[in-house]
């Protein structure tokens, strides 16, 4: 009775251990938040050194350019110098990466094979201009930006001579500043493209504010001119998009994949703590159904976005 009683101790002992060690991972996880498209870093400023400017008569003469910051915060300034009549010109110039977006994505599979991609497009309440445009990158042949409900609008591709839109094929969303009411901050708009593809990890972009400057009868110095950003400092960040390689790769080949992003869905915000580790354990053994499963938990539960779903659901099909 006593040699009973000792082993059903003993064995309770082992078991609440063993059900310990499979909990123990869980109460480290974290859930994700999201984080927001980053913001590229700006300092407008005149070089010391500068050409002056050479009139008819062959005289030369300092036209003294300058910025004048109007509202960091908004991406406001002035350019100043002084034109060939002696009088101070001054050209007003918003930049378009000031301004705070936070994006997120689902996909859906609809007739004929397709995928429909949905982004939600969040202007955050920290900005202070509105909503410019939105562009995303893809990596397929086949895509289908759909038309949004915008009486003033545009959708077109970025040509590849663009810095930052050599790799892959991207798709720019554009809000002209006509509309109204426009995407303002603390609200949002969901734009949508289609395509074959399998979901895969992509990047994109946000712009904002008031494209083009006013000209004022002469050219601006080259010093000036030069410091207009363009395209440079749109904040960037990941999303998912179409992505032809997928459907080509193996099993291993796409578990690898996965793996080989991990990192970067860490630094999106679309998994965090141990989650990481779970699906590096899982994926090492190219378990890509059992990903799924899990997967499929972690997303009811908080613990991945629906992005991180999204890849691993196309990859497991």
């Amino acid at each position: 009775m006593r040699l009973a009683l000792s082993l059903l101790i003993f064995f309770t002992q082992v078991a609440c251990v063993s059900r310990a060690q499979q909990i123990e991972p869980l109460l480290d996880r974290v859930k994700p938040e999201r984080k927001p498209l980053t913001r590229v870093p700006v300092k407008l400023e005149v070089p010391v050194n500068y050409y002056k400017r050479d009139l008819d008569n062959g005289k030369r003469y300092d036209h003294k350019p300058r910025v004048v910051v109007v509202d960091e915060k908004a991406g406001k300034y002035e350019f100043r110098w002084i034109g060939f009549d002696t009088k101070e010109k001054i050209i007003k110039y918003q930049r378009l990466g000031a301004i705070d977006v936070l994006v997120s994505a689902k996909v859906r599979k609809i007739e004929n094979g397709t995928y429909s991609y949905t982004y939600t497009v969040q202007n955050l309440l920290t900005s202070v201009n509105r909503l410019s445009g939105f562009t995303v990158q893809t990596f397929a042949s086949v895509t289908k930006p759909i038309e949004f409900d915008f009486d003033n609008s545009y959708i077109g591709p970025m040509s590849d001579l663009i810095p930052g839109f050599k790799e892959g094929k991207w798709l720019n969303y554009s809000i002209l500043s006509s509309y109204r009411p426009a995407i303002t901050p603390g609200s949002k708009i969901e734009l949508e493209l289609q395509s074959p593809a399998l979901p895969g990890l992509v990047g994109c972009k946000a712009d904002g504010g008031k494209f083009g400057m006013k000209g004022v009868g002469e050219d601006m110095p080259p010093e000036l001119e030069k410091l207009s950003l363009g395209t440079k400092d749109w904040p960037y960040g990941y999303t998912i998009g179409p992505v032809d390689k997928l459907t080509e790769m193996n099993t291993g080949e796409r578990s690898e994949y996965f793996l080989e992003n991990l990192p970067k869905f860490v630094e999106a915000g679309w998994m965090a703590g141990d989650t990481p580790k779970i699906y590096e354990s899982i994926l090492k053994r190219g378990d890509l159904s059992g990903a799924l499963e899990q997967a499929k938990k972690d997303l009811e539960l908080g613990f991945i976005t629906t992005e991180v779903f999204h890849i691993i659901e196309g990859l497991s099909s």
